[in-house]
């Protein structure tokens, strides 16, 4: 297991996802976590400037491949830009494909 706090203050949120699972998806996390680095000896990263409601939907996405809204705040559009971005950030074009796949069809 690894540990990432998303956020800052009162807005952080601590998340604890299977190595395996976010690293498979993700070359910028396997790079982090089976390193030298910090992150590869805590097993822990914190990402300040990530958004709470996108890194949720990003988890969810990482066991079930697929993008699903709890609520209305987690499915406006600005969080799907934030998750885009977030897949861009993280080097997983797969899910910054079904991001854009949801985005259009939630404009249209």
């Amino acid at each position: 297991l690894v540990t990432i706090s998303v956020g800052i203050g009162a807005i952080a949120e601590t998340f604890t996802v299977l190595k395996s699972v976010i690293c498979h998806y993700s070359p910028f996390f396997n790079a982090a976590f089976n390193s030298q680095f910090k992150e590869g000896d805590t097993q822990s990263m914190v990402l300040n400037d990530a958004d709470t409601n996108a890194f949720r939907l990003f988890v969810d996405w990482l066991y079930t491949q697929e993008i699903r809204y709890d609520d209305a705040e987690t499915s406006s559009m600005m969080t799907l830009a934030r998750l885009w971005i977030l897949a861009d950030r993280f080097l997983i074009p797969k899910l910054q494909n079904q991001t854009m796949k949801e985005f259009v069809s939630t404009t249209s």
